[in-house]
């Protein structure tokens, strides 16, 4: 009973975070002309820096990129 409860608080977290992305989304212009730190705090969740200075991006949704 306890891991449904853990596993319904995770989604309910994710919930509110992906919540949070859409309305920052829909409240930014179509194509975003300057950093938008708001949109970058409910968006990203780690940045690594690897030694040879690539940058890999992962986003609290889980998606991950290189940059």
């Amino acid at each position: 009973m306890a891991e449904l409860e853990d596993l319904k608080r995770e989604r309910q977290s994710k919930f509110l975070i992906l919540k949070g992305f859409i309305k920052g989304i829909k409240s930014c212009a179509l194509v975003i002309e300057e950093f938008d730190e708001k949109l970058w705090a409910v968006s990203v969740d780690k940045v690594s820096v690897m030694a040879d200075g690539r940058m890999m991006f992962r986003f609290k949704a889980g998606t991950e990129i290189e940059g």
